[in-house]
């Protein structure tokens, strides 16, 4: 560049040729870095899609399985002593109490409590509390009906997913009576007790 423009001074080359020279370098540089900048959007927005699609059918995945375990009546087993009372059944200061103590802002989350997990975070890294659980009693439900126990990101991000699927399709009454009803409570030789009674 800098012999150009000495040479373009003295003469040797001219003007109008040596800025006609520049500009075509600096259009043809331009060029070729949209073209990049437009393959890589469009590699993003290919890999967007995909990811996009997948989740889709995972979610509807996990959707079917949702609907499949609760649109039916809880399962009867030799081994466990259901309990099957509608919502209403259950006195007024039971339910208050529960929720008091599982779930405070039931009735005020789609299913997973993002205030609450953002508090139990916050607590964790900045006041130096133990790290507790902040799972709603949709989440619990969802765990103990069709999930396992481990303690695993994979699992907690499905409990979360699910819980969602199950307030998007039943009402809260119809959860918190689920839950009520399928909670495991005790134990007594090879029976298991679930369910407020």
């Amino acid at each position: 560049m800098k012999f150009s423009l000495i040479a373009t001074l003295l003469g040797f080359i001219p003007h109008a040729q040596f800025v006609d020279k520049v500009a075509k370098l600096q259009i043809v540089k331009l060029l070729k870095k949209l073209k990049m900048q437009s393959i890589y959007k469009f590699w993003i927005k290919i890999v967007s899609l995909i990811f996009i699609f997948i989740f889709s059918v995972y979610l509807f995945y996990l959707n079917s399985i949702v609907k499949s375990q609760f649109s039916t009546e809880t399962k009867v087993s030799n081994t466990i002593t259901q309990i099957n009372y509608s919502f209403n059944d259950y006195p007024r200061e039971l339910i208050n109490m529960l929720l008091l103590v599982e779930d405070q802002s039931y009735f005020h989350h789609h299913g997973v409590d993002f205030k609450e997990i953002a508090r139990v975070i916050y607590g964790y890294l900045f006041d130096d509390k133990a790290l507790r659980g902040a799972s709603t009693i949709t989440q619990q439900l969802v765990k103990n009906s069709l999930l396992s126990r481990e303690k695993t990101f994979s699992r907690k991000s499905e409990e979360a997913l699910m819980a969602l699927l199950l307030e998007l399709s039943y009402d809260k009454e119809f959860i918190l009576e689920r839950y009520m009803n399928t909670v495991y409570l005790a134990q007594k030789g090879d029976m298991a007790y679930h369910g407020f009674a």
